[in-house]
Protein backbone atom coordinates (compact mmCIF):
# COMPACT_ATOMS: atom_id res chain seq x y z
CA UNK A 1 0.00 0.00 0.00
CA UNK A 2 1.24 3.54 -0.66
CA UNK A 3 2.54 5.60 2.22
CA UNK A 4 0.37 8.40 3.53
CA UNK A 5 1.03 11.50 5.58
CA UNK A 6 0.67 11.20 9.32
CA UNK A 7 -2.13 13.31 10.76
CA UNK A 8 -1.65 15.68 13.68
CA UNK A 9 -3.87 13.46 15.83
CA UNK A 10 -1.69 10.43 15.07
CA UNK A 11 1.44 12.43 15.90
CA UNK A 12 -0.04 13.44 19.25
CA UNK A 13 -1.06 9.85 19.99
CA UNK A 14 2.51 8.67 19.38
CA UNK A 15 4.21 11.53 21.22
CA UNK A 16 6.42 10.16 23.99
CA UNK A 17 6.84 12.56 26.92
CA UNK A 18 10.40 13.41 27.97
CA UNK A 19 11.80 11.49 30.91
CA UNK A 20 11.14 12.93 34.32
CA UNK A 21 14.36 13.97 35.98
CA UNK A 22 14.96 15.10 39.51
CA UNK A 23 18.03 16.99 38.25
CA UNK A 24 16.33 19.42 35.86
CA UNK A 25 12.84 20.86 35.68
CA UNK A 26 10.67 21.23 32.55
CA UNK A 27 12.33 24.54 31.64
CA UNK A 28 15.83 23.04 31.81
CA UNK A 29 16.95 24.67 35.06
CA UNK A 30 18.96 22.53 37.47
CA UNK A 31 17.15 21.77 40.74
CA UNK A 32 19.24 22.38 43.89
CA UNK A 33 20.36 19.32 45.86
CA UNK A 34 18.41 20.21 49.01
CA UNK A 35 15.17 20.47 47.00
CA UNK A 36 15.86 17.13 45.27
CA UNK A 37 16.46 15.37 48.57
CA UNK A 38 13.35 16.93 50.12
CA UNK A 39 11.19 15.78 47.21
CA UNK A 40 12.72 12.31 47.18
CA UNK A 41 11.22 11.19 50.49
CA UNK A 42 14.05 8.81 51.37
CA UNK A 43 14.75 10.67 54.59
CA UNK A 44 11.25 9.89 55.81
CA UNK A 45 11.88 6.14 55.94
CA UNK A 46 13.48 4.58 58.98
CA UNK A 47 16.37 2.19 58.43
CA UNK A 48 16.11 -1.30 59.89
CA UNK A 49 19.19 -3.55 59.89
CA UNK A 50 18.54 -7.26 60.23
CA UNK A 51 20.22 -8.83 63.26
CA UNK A 52 21.74 -11.60 61.11
CA UNK A 53 23.32 -9.02 58.81
CA UNK A 54 24.88 -7.31 61.82
CA UNK A 55 26.28 -10.66 62.98
CA UNK A 56 27.68 -11.37 59.51
CA UNK A 57 29.31 -7.95 59.31
CA UNK A 58 30.86 -8.43 62.74
CA UNK A 59 32.15 -11.91 61.81
CA UNK A 60 33.68 -10.58 58.59
CA UNK A 61 35.29 -7.73 60.50
CA UNK A 62 36.86 -10.06 63.08
CA UNK A 63 38.01 -12.46 60.33
CA UNK A 64 39.60 -9.56 58.50
CA UNK A 65 41.57 -8.59 61.63
CA UNK A 66 43.16 -12.07 61.85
Amino acid sequence: SPTRKVTVKEQQDWKIPPCISNWKNAKGYTIPLDKRLAADGRGLQSTHINENFAKLAEALYTADLK
